[in-house]
């Protein structure tokens, strides 16, 4: 079992066969962006960032499609305060993963994607604190302890979708008529760091009765709690983060809501009906670990991720149970314009296949030089 051909980013393993496999070249996560900043006064400044690359919608529809990829916004926003305080307004983000995994070949969507690492970008009002620790060891490298909270744009990524249009359509989260909310307490310095983060909100579902008839509202709750960590010393670097929560695709995350339906007298589905909506528990992590040469103008890296459901007897058949990532690669760094990489990426995924395990496997090596300027 391999990925769907043609992934320029594999997540999982899908069904296809041991032979199944592919060949691309795109410049799709080519990235620019602006910066800028204005002092108000000698303590108070306003900053602002814009940043766009090309993997957004994309026509899959004959030879030209390749050189029709349309730009997506990654970052914008505005930032304004102080060096301890600072309000940030706008997409940024998530604050509950402030750890990315280091790759290259994985700039528009994460290594250990569904498989470990909770992410996203997401519109926000948020408050960032940073107060320098003048008692802990300089040699650690700017120790501070910091501190953010943000409110968070609702959605929901079990929501059907109604295709490409201008303008944000109602979704379970934005029914909910609550924002998601996050917030990160931790120790940062260059040589180590650890925090501990708390993802909330929720989804609103309208449930039927058996004709399909609108009944009652209920509120599917997406949640997690993470710590994360960072350690650097003689030219090693350990990073990772763990957590456990429930309906976290809203993050990336495999799992989401489990919907149950209302059958008829021959046992089919009723459509439209909604008996029971419930967030489905997982829990997951990943970790890397790395080794520099020459000042990290070469840096050797290595990694695991994975993600699981905490009761697997909730997947339907054909549903992913456990999804893993495997990565290895090299970097380097010959000018501080110009890196380049080399990396394997292996994911393994467990589906439930009529009650039993099934495995898909997916391999992919991937070649990446990026020029910064």
């Amino acid at each position: 079992m391999t990925a769907v051909a043609g992934s320029s980013s594999p997540l999982s393993a899908g069904p296809g066969l041991p032979s199944d496999g592919s060949f691309l070249i795109t410049a799709r996560q080519s990235r620019f962006g602006i910066e800028v900043g204005v002092d108000l006064d000698p303590e108070y400044s306003i900053e602002g960032k814009a940043e766009v690359d090309f993997f957004g919608l994309h026509d899959e529809n004959g030879g030209a499609a390749v050189l029709q990829s349309t730009i997506r916004m990654r970052l914008v926003y505005l930032d304004v305060g102080t060096k301890t305080l600072r309000l940030r307004l706008g997409q940024d983000w998530a604050p509950f993963s402030p750890r990315t995994p280091l790759s290259l070949a994985y700039v528009a969507i994460a290594a250990f994607h569904s498989a470990g690492y909770l992410y996203n970008r997401l519109p926000q009002a948020a408050v960032h604190y940073q107060s320098p620790l003048s008692f802990v060891p300089e040699a650690l490298g700017n120790p501070a302890v910091v501190a953010k909270l943000a409110f968070l744009r609702p959605h929901s990524s079990d929501h059907a979708g109604k295709g490409v249009v201008q303008f944000d359509t109602l979704d379970p989260g934005l029914a909910s008529m609550l924002p998601m909310v996050e917030a990160r307490v931790g120790f940062e310095s260059k040589a180590f760091a650890l925090g501990v983060a708390g993802h909330g909100g929720f989804e609103s579902y309208r449930l039927t009765d058996a004709a399909a008839a609108p009944t009652v509202e209920k509120l599917a709750e997406s949640w997690a709690v993470g710590a994360d960590m960072k350690i650097a010393a003689f030219g090693f670097f350990v990073t990772g983060q763990g957590f456990l929560g429930a309906n976290l695709n809203t993050l990336f995350g495999m799992s989401g809501v489990r919907k149950a339906v209302f059958l008829d007298a021959a046992g089919v589905a009723v459509p439209l009906s909604l008996k029971d909506v419930n967030a489905v528990a997982t829990y997951g992590g990943w970790a890397q670990l790395g080794y520099g040469l020459w000042e990290d103008k070469l840096l050797f890296f290595a990694g695991a991720g994975a993600e699981m459901l905490t009761d697997a007897t909730l997947a339907k058949p054909g549903e992913q149970i456990t999804n893993i990532g495997m990565q290895a690669g090299i970097l380097g760094a010959p000018h501080k314009n110009f890196d380049c990489s080399i990396e394997h990426y292996h994911a393994l995924t467990l589906y439930n296949a009529t009650g039993a395990a099934a495995r898909g496997d997916n391999d992919s090596i991937a070649a990446s030089a990026r020029f910064k300027f």
